[in-house]
């Protein structure tokens, strides 16, 4: 946190390693396949909240914030 305060920047979202493993098992799941396509920002979305990430810093909605 000192290095916060020095910078004058502020603190971003903390996610447990937990979380962002299984974020990430949904993300890149099926991607090696032929047929895959990222996800569109709905889907997305739907993933984040799936994990539990649902504050602002999430949200792909250009009138969010």
């Amino acid at each position: 946190m000192a290095w916060l305060a020095e910078t004058g920047e502020e603190r971003g979202e903390v996610v447990s390693s937990q979380t962002m493993f299984d974020l990430s098992r949904d993300w890149y799941g099926g991607r090696l396949e032929a047929d895959w396509s990222p996800p569109t920002a709905t889907e997305a979305e739907a993933m984040f909240t799936k994990h539990g990430l649902t504050s602002d810093f999430w949200s792909l909605s250009p009138t969010a914030g």
